[in-house]
């Protein structure tokens, strides 16, 4: 393995890792972080004749280049899917279990063994997936992978020096403004309007302090994000707001908020996980068909095929499942629920690989929703499980994903897949290594729940667990909403965040969103503004660390 390569894996892979666990825990998304590594990469490799490497920047060494890239690239993006599925599903606990969570922070060292051994486990699985179906995906039906294929082309792009200079003035211009409001050069807290009520209606004061990230990231994702987040923000102004001064006034603004909330997740879940059973079910058909029947008996079991998918890479499955087998009945997680977590976990992993190989899109928390609910119903499991639950899922179904977008990007670039595996492996277990670190730094420094790490997807998933403590007539009045967003085609999901999160954080995002919408070739600025909301992240991560 070339040292170059795995020092920057390492390197970019605790760059991802922070870069993600902020973002997953202070906004709904989880934007891919390829494209950024991709430039990142390139303009760590564009200094290396400093270095005296000027070899590297021969005309013949331009595959070589191109190689290297794609290697740093697969093994370091797996810490960013790593951190946006903990940061996505792990807070959870803390709005289940308060007590818990924080007798857990008061022990920085089992705080972070947990965190990385769950992250460990959980990634190692994902990647043991992977490689099962890596063939049926990559070459008998040939999926896109579409972020693999832009990574891809990023890589071989002639003007890939200019965008990566474009991300580096994105990420110094928002370190200096970050370091300005340190020192107080630039105020932190500039409103827009102050805090008024008119009646029953309270516009809230408007906040600027995060401002460049969020507007980053909303850019990024475009009005996808922003028309739902500001229908929410208006609804939460205009109709929760009055509803609750009117009609429910024995409960306070942040119970009712919670149980309307409660009945919007409910439904949405429902609505969203109507297909699931249909769609799992022929999932499961089709691994059936894929791993146990041979090409040439398809009414015989090829056992020998199925036993050497299962032992792939040296027995690395068997390995795999031992370990998860380990860390969960160290939770006192029962065996059977064990076995019930690893079939479907593999199951919802095979689907989401399969829509992300289409469209791009990994669909973690829905099949995350899909393994837990069942769990919660089925079995007599404690806060603690449920959350292990809807966390692992998460993290083997973005491993599984990621994995192949890597295993893609390799392939367009002639680059052997056992080569690639290697590399992703390492940054595997480089990104679960410091994820506890990161996390506990995080939340130590800036509390969940805050504007500065709200936690929404966290927040809304304590939600639909804990349905049966809220008011059911708001639940219904949450219910009934969410099925006239559906009417109207709204996520009632993103609906949701906008009702939840602090305005000045939703108005940023819609801002950023909405601002897309009026530029022609908003994929030019893509680079610029990744590097703002990376910078802004890492700003983030290492204040909390020396603080």
């Amino acid at each position: 393995m070339n040292i170059l390569a795995l020092i920057l894996v390492t390197f970019l892979s605790v760059f991802s890792v922070g870069v993600m666990s902020y973002v997953a825990m202070a906004t709904p998304l989880g934007p891919w972080i390829e494209p950024t590594i991709v430039l990142c990469a390139s303009l760590l490799i564009k200094i290396l004749p400093i270095l005296g490497m000027q070899s590297l920047y021969l005309p013949e060494n331009r595959d070589r280049r191109l190689r290297l890239v794609v290697l740093i690239v697969a093994g370091s993006s797996i810490g960013g899917i790593i951190a946006t599925a903990m940061g996505f599903s792990f807070p959870t606990l803390y709005f289940l279990d308060r007590i818990l969570f924080t007798r857990w922070m008061a022990s920085p060292i089992y705080f972070c063994l947990v965190t990385s051994s769950l992250a460990l486990v959980g990634s190692i699985f994902g990647f043991w997936i992977a490689n099962v179906i890596q063939d049926q995906m990559l070459v008998k039906q040939r999926l896109m992978f579409p972020v693999g294929q832009l990574a891809y082309r990023m890589a071989l792009a002639q003007n890939q020096v200019r965008k990566a200079q474009e991300l580096a003035l994105g990420f110094l211009s928002t370190l200096l403004f970050c370091a300005g409001q340190s020192l107080k050069l630039i105020p932190r807290y500039v409103s827009l309007f102050k805090a008024h009520s008119f009646g029953c209606l309270h516009l809230p004061w408007v906040r600027f302090d995060f401002f460049p990230m969020y507007w980053a990231i909303g850019f990024v994702t475009g009005h996808v994000i922003a028309i739902p987040l500001l229908i929410g923000a208006l609804a939460k102004i205009f109709l929760v707001d009055p509803i609750n001064v009117f009609f429910f006034t024995q409960l306070p603004e942040f119970e009712f908020m919670l149980a309307f909330g409660s009945g919007l997740m409910v439904l949405g879940t429902v609505l969203g996980m109507i297909d699931a059973p249909r769609s799992l079910w022929e999932t499961m058909l089709r691994i059936f068909k894929n791993l146990f029947f041979t090409d040439d008996f398809k009414t015989q079991i090829g056992l020998k095929n199925f036993f050497l998918a299962i032992n792939c890479t040296h027995y690395f499955g068997m390995v795999a499942i031992l370990l998860n087998i380990l860390f969960f009945v160290y939770f006192k997680l029962p065996i059977w629920v064990i076995f019930y977590l690893l079939i479907f976990t593999f199951v919802c992993a095979y689907q989401v690989v399969h829509i992300a190989g289409k469209i791009g899109l990994a669909q973690l928390g829905r099949f995350a929703t899909f393994v837990m609910l069942p769990a919660v119903f089925l079995f007599s499991l404690d806060m603690v499980n449920i959350v292990f639950i809807s966390t692992f899922v998460e993290l083997a179904s973005g491993v599984a994903a990621d994995t192949l977008f890597g295993l893609k990007m390799g392939q367009l670039a002639g680059v052997p897949s056992n080569t690639i595996k290697r590399y992703q492996f390492f940054g595997l277990v480089v990104s679960s290594m410091v994820i506890g670190i990161i996390f506990w730094a995080l939340i130590h420094k800036f509390g969940l729940g805050t504007e500065e790490l709200f936690v929404q997807r966290a927040q809304t998933r304590a939600l639909l667990v804990n349905v049966t403590k809220f008011n059911p007539y708001v639940i219904g009045l949450g219910m009934l909403f969410a099925y006239i967003l559906k009417l109207f085609n709204a996520n009632p999901m993103l609906v949701l965040s906008g009702l939840l999160m602090p305005i000045n954080v939703s108005l940023s995002l819609i801002a950023g969103g909405l601002s897309a919408l009026y530029i022609k070739h908003k994929e030019e600025w893509y680079p610029f503004w990744s590097g703002v909301f990376a910078s802004h992240s890492i700003w983030m991560v290492v204040n909390a660390l020396l603080s």
